[in-house]
């Protein structure tokens, strides 16, 4: 008796139509396009957030179509405010790094894409560091920060969810 409530649970269960308010209920495989930076980890972080966003609302597949072509565009540095060394000689108190990317869904091999997110970006800033090396390794980090951010604004993009822009 008690597996029968079980199987008419389930039966009940499974028959309620839910899908998401947003999403078509396309699955996606993430591919990497171009790469127009030195900073290969910057790909690899960009590809990382779109993977978790599209996961997070189960909608990301291993292989076939349709496929999300990620892009990273630019990566950009400008450094924030000024300190005087001992020299006299200006150093840069710290610097903001901004990764531009941008998103296109393609549903068939040799199809033009059905969506593109355009360009997007997302900045990190780091502190000037007391060595070179100190300074490499908060580059690198604010990078791939930049670029996971950048990576899960384009996958909720992708998902038709609202994303404000980065000003």
């Amino acid at each position: 008796m008690p597996s029968r409530w079980a199987a008419l649970f389930a039966l009940c269960l499974g028959g309620c139509g839910y899908q998401p308010a947003y999403s078509s209920g396309a699955r996606y495989v993430v591919v990497g396009g171009e790469l127009r930076s030195s900073l290969f980890e910057v790909g690899q972080a960009l590809l990382g957030g779109v993977r978790s966003e599209l996961s997070a609302a189960a909608a990301e597949s291993t292989s076939g179509f349709p496929r999300v072509e990620v892009d990273v565009v630019r990566v950009d540095e400008r450094s924030i405010g000024v300190r005087n060394t001992a020299a006299d000689v200006p150093l840069a108190r710290g610097t903001e790094i901004v990764v531009v990317g941008r998103a296109r869904v393609v549903d068939g091999p040799g199809l033009p894409a059905s969506f593109d997110t355009g360009d997007m970006s997302r900045a990190a800033q780091f502190a000037s560091g007391s060595t070179p090396g100190a300074d490499a390794d908060a580059r690198s980090r604010a990078a791939r920060d930049a670029a996971r951010s950048l990576g899960k604004a384009l996958g909720r993009a992708v998902l038709g969810l609202p994303e404000p822009a980065e000003g």
